[in-house]
């Protein structure tokens, strides 16, 4: 994934801790082998469906989505203005892509989350995989 999402591993990964309020309120998303047929007259009914909905090319995500409205009608997330807030110690690290610049990131996340750790994703040699270093440790 870190090819695909994360600009060829020189962005970066929010790892969280699934287990508050907002996580376990994550959808499934439905991955199909065709596109879902959606009417416009019936959009207000089917609205979740349309956002949960991928290729089953993608399958291999295993993704959830958060979904969150402006005023709470329809589902329990309520947005801040356009962001939905995050409960206490949900986030618990940021890892930069092993092309990361992670001097950087670690600077910018030390300014505005001090104490959040900082982690960078290496690759691992003769093999097609990836571990994760918690670069605190190995400093």
């Amino acid at each position: 994934m870190w090819s695909h999402y994360a600009d060829h591993h020189r962005g970066i990964c929010l790892e969280f801790h699934v287990v508050n309020a907002l996580f376990l309120k994550a959808w499934k998303v439905a991955y199909c082998s065709e596109y879902p047929v959606w009417v416009p007259q019936d959009m207000q009914d089917i609205a979740l469906d349309v956002i949960l909905t991928k290729s089953k090319d993608w399958e291999c995500e295993q993704e959830f989505r958060i979904v969150g409205t402006p005023n709470g009608v329809g589902h329990p997330l309520k947005l801040d203005g356009d962001y939905l807030s995050l409960p206490p110690r949900a986030l618990l690290s940021v890892i930069v892509g092993c092309r990361g610049d992670y001097e950087a990131v670690r600077k910018i996340v030390n300014e505005h989350a001090p104490g959040l750790a900082v982690k960078r994703a290496l690759r691992t040699p003769y093999h097609y995989s990836l571990t994760i270093e918690d670069a605190a440790n190995s400093a």
